[in-house]
């Protein structure tokens, strides 16, 4: 880079985008990867450091089947001025073969260093990960290794861990050590001892080669070390007598807290509600004795801190007894919320919280579903301390890595991701922020941020738990570096302003907007007092969410009605709601009958119009008419004996969305995989029938009694989902609908609750009769379910219509669709298509 006058003395090192295979097919995150039928997939994520040759260049070995992406990292010193420096970046081919290619790049830097963003991101680095992956031993326990080995092998793997640990640290991410400990000799009290020397080798390694100040370490304890085998139950004399030795032991191995980071005691960082009830008692016995000890190291509640019985957890028990011992709360972050975050810090506490596992994808490089950045940018946005990212190296996983091991590319030296590369310049972007608030402009710092946040389609945290956004998405990657520059001008004193209005309207341009949610359409039958006859009565739920500061009353009406169709309500306006705020209406239209195509399902089209622009939203509406029987049905997963019937089908994948993909691309969100689905009833039972078609050797059947769930979605196996609700509602409580799950396997599952409650044992109970059959042929699978109307307290509902959808989930693609397409609202009553049940 140059100027007119002065040169930029920088270092650049580059790297190359690679892959790694995964191996099992996550529905969750094929939405970051074209939606085809895959068993394995490649994450591009690692970044395999160029060679740089004599004369400065990097060497490029491109890959001929594909795009090779290279990253470029400038180093800038300190005191940079305030300047633009012009450059370029030449493209020539070794051998000098061809002309060079040239790019001209303009850098812009500004005069001031980057303060502390007072945000912290850690991640758990897994010692015995290390171990098992470079060969080191067998360990008797696979997730305990216990020092010191001999001293080659305890030296050794000290040296990898701190080489790890230095990537985290490089890229603004302080590892805490998992699964390591100090030899205890002894099987009782009075002979035991512990050997703190082996382990002290290890921290000793990695804080030699610490690039940053450590405010943490993790004191190695969990639930199972030290046993309780071996020392008696958490509760007792004994096991707390141990205790005080082994944290004793601990100070005064490391009496130093400024170099070492406050201690910490973490027992388990559990996955899902199961896992948390099933450790609770362990865990808070532990907890108490520690408490107990006086010991100054922070205790973490890791629980979920919300009464989650109002959401459909009907057999939910909060786990709330830690409060009197933890200074740290670290939950899943699926279970914080804006009211939530502010109880807790009234309380005084500390806030970590943990993305769950759809909420921090981004092994992407261009538009993820969710960026890292977005944990620190949330951080900022709702004042939380910092973010526990998980398991950095869960290598047996592969999955969300945020580094690698050096041999499974050829290097020396361990190799970071993508993701890293992100988490560091979202803090780069926090203090910004910070700095931009100590420059006295806290309104732009807090402008700024709900944007990102928004534009990271993370703002779930602005509405309810299980009522989170994902529609008016932007992809276009400018901004992610606008809000720098922004802030940047805004503390420059060569800035004359202009530039700086310039950015902030784009910017807004590309995160800012209104998004209209259609929850559902629901029919009901009324009478007509002109001609004596019923109608059908279409109501449209709508929610508005306003993502902009400015005063803005977004109307919408029907347009293209088709004849025979009246408008009874039409040309809503919604108020000024708060940013992110939904405020709920509705519109309505009346028509004789319900005239649908073959798969009933057809769509109305509606007008959004604010001050600034006017668009159209397709909603779809989905209605069907069940056909009475008039002989039993025989329950075999055939259907001979059932006679012609209209059928519920072209599903809509609500997983992966593709929702940004249907409105800026306008591509479909048909399944790949079709389903039909028909419904009879007789005076006793309702039937339904799915015909699901797929190659039947790609049919995935787990031999088990559970779901698995992920994101608010059944997943990992083949299975289909019946939702029912016979007073046809608009209500948006999962208790207020009959749920049934039939497994490939034939295991049926039913509760009131949404999907992750009933994997989580946690859902409503529902007695019920429900006989089910699953028949496999060639080409497709089939599943015959009947269902007394006496389970579902509808023995006296007919002639009315009633609430269903129908939903699926074909592993092998990682594809989940319904027929209703609505993915927001999924499985709650306001969703439901319509089914008219006669006499």
């Amino acid at each position: 880079g140059s100027k007119v006058k002065q040169a930029l003395d920088y270092s650049c090192n580059a790297y190359r985008e690679d892959t790694v295979t995964v191996n099992e097919y996550d529905p969750v995150y094929a939405r970051l990867q074209e939606v085809k039928p895959l068993v394995s997939r490649n994450f591009p994520a690692p970044l395999i450091e160029l060679r740089k040759l004599k004369s400065g260049a990097f060497e490029i070995q491109p890959d001929p089947r594909q795009a090779t992406i290279i990253l470029l990292e400038l180093t800038l010193p300190r005191k940079t001025i305030d300047a633009d420096y012009q450059g370029k970046i030449v493209l020539q081919a070794a051998d000098s073969s061809s002309a060079p290619y040239s790019r001209n790049l303009i850098l812009h830097t500004f005069p001031f260093e980057l303060p502390d963003p007072d945000i912290h991101i850690f991640s758990l680095l897994d010692v015995s990960e290390i171990w098992t992956e470079h060969r080191m031993g067998t360990l008797r326990n696979p997730h305990t290794l216990i020092l010191p080995p001999d001293l080659t092998r305890l030296h050794k793997i000290a040296n990898l861990t701190a080489d790890y640990s230095g990537v985290l640290e490089e890229n603004g991410v302080e590892p805490w050590l998992t699964n390591v400990f100090p030899r205890i000799t002894g099987n009782n009290l009075n002979q035991s001892s512990v050997e703190w020397d082996g382990y002290k080798v290890l921290v000793n390694s990695v804080l030699a080669r610490s690039s940053q100040q450590r405010q943490y370490w993790p004191i190695p304890l969990n639930l199972h070390y030290p046993s309780q085998r071996r020392f008696g139950p958490y509760n007792s004399t004994t096991y707390r007598q141990l205790l005080r030795n082994y944290l004793m032991g601990f100070s005064k191995s490391f009496p130093n807290p400024a170099v070492l980071g406050k201690g910490i005691i973490a027992p388990c960082w559990p996955a899902n509600y199961g896992r948390e009830r099933d450790i609770y008692n362990d865990y808070l016995a532990m907890a108490g004795q520690i408490f107990r000890l006086e010991t100054p190291a922070e205790i973490v509640d890791p629980f979920i801190p919300i009464n989650l019985k109002q959401y459909g957890w009907q057999n939910f028990q909060l786990l709330d007894g830690l409060k009197k011992y933890s200074k740290i709360v670290a939950p899943n972050g699926l279970w914080l919320d804006r009211e939530t975050i502010a109880t807790i810090q009234k309380a005084g506490k500390t806030i970590f919280w943990r993305p769950s596992d759809f909420g921090f994808p981004g092994l992407k490089v261009f538009y993820p579903a969710f960026f890292p950045q977005a944990p620190a940018w949330i951080c900022k946005r709702y004042g939380t301390s910092g973010v526990i990212l998980g398991t950095a190296n869960n290598w047996s996983g592969k999955k969300h890595l945020l580094l690698y091991p050096a041999r499974w590319f050829g290097r020396s030296k361990p190799v970071p991701s993508i993701m890293l590369k992100r988490i560091r310049r979202s803090l780069q972007d926090v203090a910004y922020l910070q700095l931009l608030e100590q420059h006295g402009d806290k309104d732009l710092s807090e402008w700024i941020t709900k944007r990102l946040v928004r534009f990271a389609h993370s703002d779930a945290l602005d509405s309810s738990l299980w009522n989170n956004r994902d529609d008016g998405l932007c992809t276009n990657e400018r901004a992610w570096y606008l809000p720098k520059i922004i802030a940047g001008l805004a503390m420059s004193s060569n800035s004359d302003g202009a530039q700086e209005k310039i950015f902030k309207h784009q910017f807004r341009d590309l995160t800012e907007g209104v998004s209209i949610e259609s929850e559902g359409i629901k029919a009901k039958n009324v009478f007509d007092k002109t001609t004596g006859k019923n109608r059908i009565r279409w109501t449209y739920y709508l929610t508005a969410r306003k993502f902009t500061d400015e005063d803005i009353h977004p109307s919408v009406k029907f347009v293209n009605i088709p004849h025979g169709v009246n408008v009874i309500r039409n040309n809503i306006t919604f108020s000024n709601p708060d940013w992110a705020f939904p405020e709920k209406d509705e519109l309505t239209l009346e028509s004789n009958d319900a005239v649908f195509g073959v798969f009933g399902a057809d769509y109305r089209e509606l007008s959004i119009k604010t001050r600034q622009s006017q668009r159209t939203m397709r909603c779809r509406v989905c209605a069907l008419s069940a056909r009475k029987f008039e002989r039993p049905i025989i329950n075999d997963g055939n259907f001979d004996d059932w006679p012609e019937l209209a059928v519920a089908g072209d599903f809509i994948r609500i997983c992966p969305d593709g929702l940004a993909d249907e409105v800026l691309k306008n591509q479909s969100r048909t399944a790949i995989w079709p389903t039909q689905v028909k419904v009879g009833y007789d005076e006793y039972n309702l039937y339904i029938g799915f015909t699901c078609y797929q190659p039947e050797d790609l049919l995935r059947a787990r031999l088990s009694n559970k779901l698995t769930s992920e994101d608010g979605f059944a997943w990992g196996e083949d299975m289909v989902e019946i939702f029912i609700d016979p007073n046809n509602t608009s209500s948006t409580n999962p208790l207020d609908v009959f749920h049934i799950a039939i497994k490939a396997n034939g295991t049926v599952i039913t509760c009131k609750g949404p999907v992750e409650a009933i994997a989580e044992s946690a859902a409503g109970n529902w007695v019920n009769h429900i006989q089910a059959e699953v028949r496999t042929f060639r080409n497709k699978w089939q599943v015959e379910v009947s269902i007394p109307l006496a389970d579902l307290n509808a023995s006296d509902k007919f002639s009315r219509w009633w609430g269903m959808d129908f939903s699926r989930t074909s592993a092998y693609i990682g594809e989940i669709s319904s027929w209703s397409g609505n993915r927001n609202q999924f499985g709650k009553p306001v969703s439901l298509g319509n089914v008219f049940i006669g006499r």
